[in-house]
């Protein structure tokens, strides 16, 4: 996936996973103050998802630097990043049914603010072509109410599953439908979803 400036990788070997956990790094630890840069003496965030995550990179194509990264966890019984953090239900039907994850959304300083939507707009299409591939019915993040704005303006179908909860500034779970997700980013139907859906 790309568009005219950038494109969207997915880290698939060990250099390109360290790319990424360095972005995490470098945007968690020394611009946001999210993480102690302390636990990290090799300049990469991980944490204990990253083993099984599917890790993606956004690389600028003007001078080939990587600029973003983000994961997709998978998992089942709500065993996920943001079940640490708070309370979420989804449809009884789905709840056997393994659930994905995106977070450590990262972005470099110094991109202009329409540059940010747009990585964060390929980003969310590598996570739902991702998500779609497993053929799974659900997305799910934790974000702030400005990002769900600006991801509804995407034409995105979100579902807060939950009350904003104090987690590095107030957020607020989200479930994204794949299904009508992944027709309105492509314009194409996902038809191995259209039973999960209805």
């Amino acid at each position: 996936m790309f568009n005219e400036e950038y494109e969207v990788l997915v880290a698939d070997n060990e250099q390109l996973r360290c790319e990424a956990f360095r972005i995490r790094y470098q945007v968690y630890c020394l611009e946001r103050g999210f993480e102690d840069p302390a636990r990290f003496p090799t300049g990469e965030e991980t944490d204990e998802y990253d083993a099984d995550a599917r890790h993606f990179l956004v690389r600028s194509l003007k001078d080939g630097r990587f600029v973003a990264t983000a994961r997709a966890v998978v998992a089942r019984h709500n065993e996920l990043p943001m079940s640490r953090i708070c309370r979420f239900s989804l449809r009884e039907r789905t709840s056997d049914l393994p659930r994905m994850e995106v977070s450590r959304v990262s972005v470099v300083k110094g991109l202009n603010r329409r540059t940010d939507s747009a990585i964060l707009a390929l980003l969310v299409q590598a996570s739902v072509a991702y998500g779609v591939e497993l053929g799974l019915p659900n997305l799910m993040f934790l974000t702030s109410p400005a990002v769900a704005r600006l991801l509804r303006r995407l034409r995105l179908p979100l579902i807060q599953l939950g009350p904003l909860v104090e987690h590095r500034g107030m957020r607020a779970p989200f479930r994204l439908g794949l299904v009508q997700a992944y027709e309105n980013l492509f314009g194409v139907c996902a038809p191995q979803l259209a039973e999960m859906a209805a």
